[in-house]
This record gives structure tokens, C-alpha cells and sequence, in this order.
């Protein structure tokens, strides 16, 4: 995940946030360089959880009717550990769910022929780096000073 950091116009830090999994990049900014740093925190959760459901979404058109038992099993699980994340989840809950999520999510990843791979592989490395992800690093990398 990159993180960069610039001033926008009107003087406000403006965080962002570039990855291959992302449609658009993740941008939070603010006046104050703590707030600005928990809107990234809260623009990371929304992403996140929308990452891990399209992730699900693409598994269930692709080959959902084609699992097996096992599959089937890990899919329903998968489900139920992102059941209840909201928009307003805190990062630590996100990461917990996260935590059981993607081993799951890695056993239900297409062929490697498969077209959708490539951006499986993408939602699965960003959604990695969400669960090892702490905000106690955008202060020992600078960003926000305390």
C-alpha cells in the first residue's frame, strides 16, 4: 500500500492511498493533520469492507454453482466473517474479520487461467496489508505528528 502525502490548495493535508485493488484512490484530507489521518482510517474500513464483499460477489457469479462441498463450506464462512461490518466499524474489528476472512478467501480463488484472477489477487494483497495495517505507522512514517 502507498501512502502519499501532499498539501491540496487551501493548505490541507490531503492523504492517499494507491493500490491495484482500488478503483480510485483513497483520499482524506483535513486542516489538521490527526483528523486528516482518521479519515484515512475510516476511508480505509468503507474500502475495505466493499473490497472483501465484491471479492465474495465475483466468487459466487464466477464459479458459484460449480462448488464443491468443501468449497460451498468456506464460502458460507467466508460470509459469515464479514457479517455486520459496517461503515462505521473500528479498524480493529476490520482487522479481526479480516483475519478469518482471508484464508478463506484464498482457498476460493479461481484457476490461474481464469480472467478474474488477476484482481482477486489484487483484493486479496490489499486486504492483507488492511490486517497488518496500523495507524501508529502513519506517525513513524511522518505523516502525522503527535
Amino acid at each position: 500500500m502507498n501512502i502519499q502525502k501532499k498539501q491540496d490548495l487551501f493548505g490541507d493535508l490531503q492523504l492517499s492511498i494507491i493500490h491495484a485493488a482500488l478503483s480510485e484512490p483513497i483520499v482524506a484530507g483535513h486542516a489538521d493533520p490527526e483528523q486528516a489521518a482518521a479519515k484515512l482510517v475510516e476511508q480505509i474500513v468503507v474500502r475495505s469492507k466493499d473490497i472483501a464483499h465484491k471479492y465474495l460477489g465475483v466468487v459466487k457469479n464466477s464459479k458459484g454453482s460449480y462448488l464443491n462441498m468443501e468449497d460451498r463450506q468456506a464460502f458460507d464462512q467466508a460470509k459469515d466473517a464479514l457479517q455486520g461490518l459496517r461503515r462505521n466499524t473500528p479498524l480493529p474489528r476490520l482487522q479481526s474479520a479480516l483475519s478469518s476472512f482471508l484464508p478463506l478467501a484464498n482457498k476460493l480463488m479461481s484457476s490461474p487461467q481464469s480472467r478474474f484472477r488477476r484482481s482477486q489477487e489484487a483484493k486479496i494483497n490489499f486486504l492483507t496489508v488492511v490486517a497488518e495495517f496500523s495507524p501508529e505507522a502513519l506517525k513513524a512514517a511522518g505523516y502525522v505528528s503527535l
